[in-house]
């Protein structure tokens, strides 16, 4: 019936418009973070990619074959979710890397494409592989700093990480201000506090709540410029 093709072929344009809006979020979302880590000291940095750990590529083959491991078994999930950051530009892809995604061969094409932050990588390397040395450079940049100032070093977070957070909480609830929402989530407070659950986690230390709004805001205002363009 044409009525029925006409439906189709407008489902099928919706779809296919919304594919490419994804695309060129993705894409935005990856040149900017890519800006970030260039024009960062590698000693500040808090994500990188394999071949930032291995730049050797003869060397860096087998270690992406043991990392794919991991990966697929689950070794590299907290908390059920995935701690590999995929940043891959599909629109099918998720902010966090699907294990099941390292079951085939599509894995070697978006490795490039894969991060994971500095604690991360060093806990991987102790871990699942003794036999081999973490890199000297990343040893040294995670050792603990000297308590020189009174009442002792503030703990670190990674905000890039919980920007990440954000952003898939954004994505699986909406807009907290969207009509009809649940009790749960209809005030950034909801957010903030999913936030400093999160950032606790890790070393059991709560993060002030100037620090979260900062957080949260951020994220915020970039999930919502990108939902907007």
């Amino acid at each position: 019936m044409p009525e029925l093709d006409d439906a189709r072929w407008r489902e099928d344009r919706e779809g296919f418009h919304g594919l490419h809006a994804k695309r060129r979020q993705r894409e935005r979302q990856r040149a900017n973070f890519l800006e970030k880590q260039l024009r960062t000291p590698r000693t500040a940095r808090r994500w990188f990619r394999m071949e930032d750990i291995e730049p050797d590529a003869h060397a860096r083959s087998n270690l992406v074959y043991q990392w794919r491991a991991s990966i697929w078994k689950r070794d590299l999930c907290l908390d059920g979710k995935s701690q590999v950051l995929c940043l891959s530009a599909s629109p099918l892809a998720e902010n966090r890397l699907d294990p099941n995604m390292a079951g085939g061969q599509p894995f070697y094409k978006i490795v490039g494409d894969l991060w994971m932050s500095a604690p991360r990588w060093l806990a991987w390397f102790r871990q699942d592989l003794a036999q081999r040395k973490p890199p000297a450079w990343l040893e040294t940049m995670l050792q603990p700093q000297s308590r020189s100032t009174r009442g002792g070093r503030k703990p670190e977070y990674d905000h890039d990480d919980a920007v990440q957070f954000c952003f898939q909480l954004l994505d699986e609830r909406g807009d907290f201000d969207e009509p009809g929402q649940v009790n749960n989530w209809n005030s950034q407070r909801h957010l903030e506090d999913e936030v400093r659950t999160y950032l606790t986690k890790p070393s059991d230390k709560e993060p002030s709540s100037s620090t979260v709004r900062r957080i949260v805001t951020k994220a915020r205002d970039e999930w919502r410029a990108r939902k907007s363009a």
